[in-house]
């Protein structure tokens, strides 16, 4: 069955939240066999995807059955669904009770519990590609109806790669905090059901004290993050309250503070906790290369090598970094008419970062195609600036801009002295065109990652 080793006993516990709830394989199999009894012909899902068990246990349905499924923020604004939802048309749509919005008059509700409904709607089945299993939005998404195309082969192979780069077992109990509408999310999901892990879910804050009681219980071998929330367990302490039993953690989704990378480098090594980074995107099934904390070319900057199944190369033309392998997404779909269409990449991506790459294959970042903005006719890479800044003051800094404008973020109570002169000697060019702003914390988007669209918006 897709998505789960076939020497998976039955009474093996696949997901546990903190709630007291336990679902084994044997009772993913029966959600499996449900769904096929009553829902025959191949179909589009719509789920607003929370991170309950429920929610998990039909994504894991749907998805071993075959049909398509796009997964949804279920925190979105109401606009952004319905028009998620007019555009691709699924023959059924998941969503929590307080959803009804959503539901047309002349749509048949088949299953409610005290959480969610599962809706029949009238939309007529249409053609789709036999490979096509996702729909993921982009990470940059804002209202766009466009989705990334990912066919089993790429859930597949991306999460036998995330196995292989992390040497996970069966016997390993991991921690889901991330959204399962987010790529990364689901990779995690992916890679403890293809070898029989158990997933241990939850929906607490990273400072809830009662978190690590959860994880202590439930003996927690492996963790996934984004460093926002890293920063987070790091700054209230729980960080250090993690239970014995935790053997791995893997950061991505962003470049981590040089603070917090040589903290957990350092605390996690003494506890022989291996931290894996690893850097991906939505386009390539989450995971592209993976760096282990203890490698000795473990430095800001480097994303390490390319993944199980991957072949990675730089643009001699922009420097942009390119991969080619099995788990580069299909294409794009603007709407349910792209559901048909085959194979559009044939395996290559343009991830639209610069990089280069020495003679052991090992990749370092240095910026994004379109993180740039022009002063005066000076082309400025965004990435270089909040790169020096935090080097100099040791103080988190996000850049973004327009034509002949650039905004400086610094996380903090006070702008350091200074700092606007020595921006513009460094990289010379006018002092007038820099603006320099303190801030508190920087705008996130639903994954974590810094808002530099809400940023460009602050006025001050």
């Amino acid at each position: 069955m897709f998505l789960t080793a076939n020497n998976v006993t039955d009474h093996k516990e696949a997901i546990i939240d903190d709630l007291g709830n336990r679902v084994s394989y044997g009772m993913l199999r029966e959600d499996c066999e449900h769904l096929k009894s009553f829902l025959s012909q191949r179909s589009c899902f719509v789920i607003l995807a929370d991170r309950k068990i429920d929610t998990v246990r039909l994504y894991y349905a749907t998805m071993a059955n075959r049909h398509i499924v796009l997964q949804l923020n279920p925190e979105s604004d109401s606009d952004f669904i319905q028009k998620y939802i007019s555009l691709y048309r699924p023959q059924y749509i998941w969503i929590k009770d307080d959803g009804d919005r959503y539901i047309k008059n002349t749509w048949q509700c088949l299953y409610r519990n005290k959480e969610h409904l599962l809706y029949k709607t009238d939309y007529p089945v249409y053609d789709m590609n036999p490979e096509l299993a996702l729909l993921l939005t982009t990470s940059g998404s804002t209202g766009n109806p466009k989705t990334v195309r990912l066919s089993y082969t790429n859930i597949y192979d991306n999460a036998d790669a995330f196995v292989d780069a992390l040497e996970l077992k069966s016997s390993d109990r991991g921690l889901l905090t991330l959204p399962i509408y987010y790529t990364y999310g689901l990779a995690v999901c992916h890679m403890h059901f293809i070898i029989g892990a158990t997933l241990l879910i939850t929906e607490k804050k990273p400072f809830d004290s009662s978190l690590i009681e959860f994880l202590q219980k439930e003996q927690l071998t492996d963790m996934h993050g984004v460093p926002y929330a890293y920063s987070v367990l790091e700054q209230s302490g729980m960080l250090y309250r993690l239970p014995s039993s935790l053997r791995l953690l893997t950061m991505g989704g962003g470049r981590a503070e040089k603070s917090l990378h040589d903290t957990m480098n350092t605390y996690f090594e003494q506890n022989n906790v291996r931290v894996n980074a690893l850097y991906g995107q939505t386009e390539g099934t989450t995971i592209l290369t993976k760096i282990y904390s203890k490698d000795k070319w473990n430095v800001p900057g480097c994303i390490g090598v390319p993944c199980k199944g991957m072949e990675a190369f730089i643009d001699s033309e922009n420097d942009e970094l390119c991969f080619r392998g099995s788990s580069v997404c299909m294409g794009y779909a603007l709407s349910w008419k792209d559901l048909c269409k085959p194979d559009e990449n044939h395996g290559l991506l343009r991830t639209g970062d610069t990089a280069r790459m020495d003679s052991d294959g090992r990749i370092f970042l240095t910026g994004r195609l379109k993180r740039i903005v022009k002063l005066h006719g000076i082309r400025i890479n965004l990435d270089d600036i909040e790169c020096a800044v935090e080097e100099k003051y040791g103080i988190s800094c996000a850049c973004c801009g327009e034509e002949n404008q650039l905004k400086v973020f610094l996380m903090n109570l006070k702008l350091p002295i200074g700092v606007n002169e020595w921006i513009a000697k460094r990289f010379k060019f006018s002092r007038a065109t820099i603006y320099c702003y303190a801030i508190d914390d920087f705008p996130r988007t639903s994954n974590q990652k810094v808002d530099y669209q809400a940023l460009n918006h602050i006025n001050k």
